[in-house]
């Protein structure tokens, strides 16, 4: 079949990995509004299903680097048996080393000093950054269906108030029949992630292998901090879920209820906004 996509998105990676819609091509007409742009990732709305749209910016940081190479360090000094301060070819026969030994020894004396060590490993870990910014990998997993995914509106991995009192009319229309609601009435989640390097499933390097084996993948939550609404706004947003409350208002009940045009107990960005346009027109 030959036509247009049916969705369009860009994907930012690096320090600070979003995903939003490609300009105005983001989306065909049949699918407008159902792709949501969010505080970095995108959420595309299908009914049934849900696709999570997430850049990451690596193939996961390198959480182990430095435990890695501490321990790197006492193999070194275990190969040096008679503390000679380097590890002669005898020495390192039987060892890690044995097999990179003419790699290491970068003056080819025989003699593979500390310094050469540490050189070589940091030859080793740019060249393991290089290739992994060499490559890009698409990872598309099935979060199932799940209650807490689909009050998450923002994705930030936690509920928020204003989360949790749309809860009731949100579940109200999974309920189709007056019922209740059963499990296969939950729509199915996916995620799909642009990340550099190669997919963590499939590596052999270290960090991968511990991250498998001890988890670690709550980073994949995290989200930009907030950027809407104005400086004092964001300020005051002390858990940055997007409102302030009256327990993060620094101001008066008289100030905030001004501002709190539709009386929810909340204040939202685009209420800040309004109120900080307005304060500034009057100035």
């Amino acid at each position: 079949m030959r036509r247009g996509p049916d969705v369009e998105v860009t994907v930012h990676l690096g320090d600070d990995p979003s995903v939003e819609p490609a300009g105005k091509t983001g989306a065909s007409p049949a699918l407008a509004g159902t792709l949501k742009s969010l505080n970095g990732p995108a959420l595309l709305d299908l009914g049934a299903s849900r696709v999570e749209l997430r850049g990451d910016a690596d193939s996961g940081a390198d959480m182990y680097g430095s435990i890695l190479r501490v321990q790197s360090t006492v193999f070194f000094k275990q190969a040096d048996k008679d503390a000679s301060g380097y590890v002669d070819e005898n020495e390192a026969k039987g060892t890690f080393m044995a097999g990179a030994f003419a790699a290491m020894d970068r003056d080819g004396d025989g003699k593979v000093t500390e310094a050469e060590f540490n050189a070589y490993q940091d030859l080793l870990t740019d060249l393991h950054a290089r290739l992994k910014k060499a490559c890009v990998t698409v990872v598309l997993s099935d979060e199932s269906r799940g209650l807490f995914d689909l009050l998450d509106a923002n994705r930030d991995g936690r509920l928020s108030v204003r989360e949790m009192r749309a809860a009731p009319a949100l579940l109200a229309t999974l309920d189709k029949d007056g019922k209740g609601i059963a499990r296969a009435d939950l729509p199915r989640t996916h995620r799909l992630t642009v990340r550099h390097g190669p997919a963590v499933g499939g590596s052999d390097d270290y960090s991968a292998v511990l991250l498998r084996l001890y988890g670690g993948n709550g980073a994949s939550y995290a989200t930009r901090e907030p950027s809407a609404g104005p400086l004092w706004f964001r300020k005051m947003d002390k858990n940055r879920d997007g409102d302030v409350s009256r327990r993060e208002w620094l101001g008066t009940d008289a100030q905030f209820r001004a501002i709190d045009t539709d009386g929810d107990g909340l204040l939202s960005a685009a209420e800040a906004e309004r109120f900080d346009a307005k304060h500034r027109k009057g100035k």
